[in-house]
């Protein structure tokens, strides 16, 4: 005898759905412990054991169901290198939330432009940038494509979405953000000395070869080429990997002999590893410290945690990368900068000396216009240029 599908509570932030798994499915129903899902509940398992399958009724697909879909094919796309979901995938889960809590159980299909028009205002009361609420508001449009793509909902919804205009700058009142600068090498300079040389060795390397902050992160001597005089890098994963482009990273001398003492390791190991930047501080500290030896806490006197809440990985990650530098930044007394405002001054720096191709190559910009956009008001204009020399 065929076992009855049970119905079920499932959590989702702060709300209780009703959750029935049909076919290795788990299909929504409403709120936990409503008429509503209860009614839903026995129609869909009467079908099931009859031997039918469920067809989708677009009238009722709730927003819910679509934002969990989403955020559930999300998580197989915006994941590291060792699986772990990306700070894309943080976003995408606070903006489904957000439109969750928004919509709430209302029908997919009864999403208009209007509709959609007022839940983006509410971004805008919230202050939230111009360029954000963009991407926010583009997540919920994918949403709604893969929900058609499904069949859950006819396309007609996605396409008069499509039809909302994104905001405009200067012709909304959301709040527009300043312009992120490179980061003078001045100032990069007066923060080596509070970076822990693991990272101080990071910094130097990118602002020589203008690496993302991630593809720094992935250094491992097996995937550096050192047969030239010039180094050849291939991160094994980069921004544009699932568009199918290589990422070929020249290493020059300066850059080689930094990098040097960190290849002296197995070849499949990291680099750059926080459990050495740890271990260093722990021997600076003994070093500095101020009671004697044989008094106080003493290295193996203290019994160690069994599960510390903390624990250093085998590679920095961008956001750990980062947070040593705004440290740093704190302790020099100087203003918060970035690591991707070191390969600004890199692309701004190689563009001023060899010209824009130069810099297109080194970035790793596929077409020439993506150099130009972002970097050609970093750098003096042509008409500046002739003025100058004109006198």
């Amino acid at each position: 005898m065929r076992k009855i599908p049970a119905y079920r509570r499932k959590k989702v932030g702060k709300h209780c759905y009703a959750v029935v798994t049909i076919k290795g499915k788990d299909l929504y129903l409403g709120d936990y412990d409503t008429k509503e899902s209860k009614t839903k509940y026995e129609r869909l398992v009467g079908e099931s054991m009859q031997g039918g399958s469920r067809q989708s009724d677009p009238a009722q697909i709730t927003v819910t169901e679509v934002c969990i879909d989403y955020t559930r094919e999300m998580k197989k796309r915006y994941q590291d290198a060792s699986g772990k979901p990306t700070e894309e995938f943080k976003t995408v889960q606070r903006v489904m939330k957000r439109f969750r809590e928004y919509y709430g159980n209302d029908p997919a299909s009864s999403v208009k432009a209007i509709a959609f028009k007022s839940m983006r205002q509410t971004f805008i009361d919230d202050d939230i940038s111009r360029k954000t609420i963009n991407k926010y508001c583009t997540h919920f449009i994918r949403a709604l494509k893969l929900a058609a793509e499904n069949e859950k909902l006819p396309s007609d919804n996605y396409l008069s979405m499509q039809a909302v205009e994104t905001l405009k700058k200067g012709r909304t009142e959301a709040r527009e953000t300043k312009p992120i600068p490179p980061v003078p090498e001045e100032t990069i300079d007066a923060t080596l000395p509070y970076l822990p040389p693991i990272v101080a060795d990071m910094v130097r390397i990118q602002l020589l070869t203008g690496m993302r902050p991630n593809e720094l992160c992935q250094v491992k001597p097996e995937l550096i080429n050192r047969d030239g005089d010039v180094w050849i890098f291939k991160p094994e994963h980069h921004k544009n990997s699932y568009r199918d482009q290589s990422r070929v990273i020249a290493i020059g001398p300066e850059a080689q002999e930094i990098l040097t003492p960190y290849l002296l390791r197995q070849s499949s190991s990291y680099c750059f590893d926080p459990s050495e930047t740890v271990e260093q501080v722990r021997r600076r500290r003994n070093l500095e410290r101020k009671t004697p030896e044989g008094q106080g806490n003493c290295k193996g006197t203290t019994k160690p945690k069994s599960k510390p809440k903390r624990q250093a990985g085998d590679h920095y990650k961008t956001p750990s990368y980062r947070k040593a530098i705004h440290r740093a930044c704190e302790r020099a007394s100087i203003n918060r900068w970035s690591p991707n405002q070191i390969r600004k001054q890199t692309g701004v720096r190689v563009r001023k000396e060899n010209g824009l191709e130069a810099a297109q190559a080194v970035l790793g910009h596929k077409h020439k216009s993506t150099t130009e956009r972002f970097y050609a008001a970093m750098v003096p204009s042509v008409a500046e240029e002739t003025m100058r020399n004109m006198g």
